[in-house]
């Protein structure tokens, strides 16, 4: 049976991986900042993008996405492993994007993908330390017109 803490523990990174979404989907970048580490390694090359440490990747973010129309990151299948102040995850990740082709038309694909993390516990509570992207598919869903 899981101790409070336990429960506790999973729901506040539970929360922090909604928290990533959200602060990607809304391109609120400046939310990172209470998600990732000051100094964590992030690894998004699975797909092509860019790896690095936290403060770099942010800005790489919001340049590499303002060329997509839009997006959505669903997180799922959360395999939360808890050591003390520190754990580990595997999270599934949908992830729709659309990007514009010419003045009317655009492409909508789907990258699927397990995020390969570990968190640490801060004195501002979990954040991820290390991402690492594991590419699953990549669909092409529809042009959008």
């Amino acid at each position: 049976m899981l101790s409070l803490q336990e429960i506790s523990d999973r729901l506040e990174i539970q929360d922090l991986l909604v928290r990533y979404s959200d602060a990607i989907d809304r391109r609120d970048f400046d939310l990172l900042d209470q998600v990732f580490t000051p100094d964590a390694s992030v690894d998004y090359t699975a797909f092509g993008g860019a790896a690095g440490v936290y403060p770099e990747m942010k800005g790489w973010l919001a340049r590499a996405l303002a060329k997509y129309d839009g997006y959505q990151h669903l997180v799922a299948n959360m395999d939360i492993r808890l050591a003390g102040d520190s754990a580990t995850g595997r999270i599934m990740c949908l992830n729709p994007m659309g990007v514009v082709v010419g003045s009317t038309t655009g492409e909508i694909g789907v990258c699927c993908l397990w995020y390969i993390d570990t968190y640490r516990r801060t004195a501002d509570g979990w954040r991820i330390a290390t991402r690492t992207e594991e590419r699953a598919s990549t669909w092409k869903v529809a042009a959008r017109t």
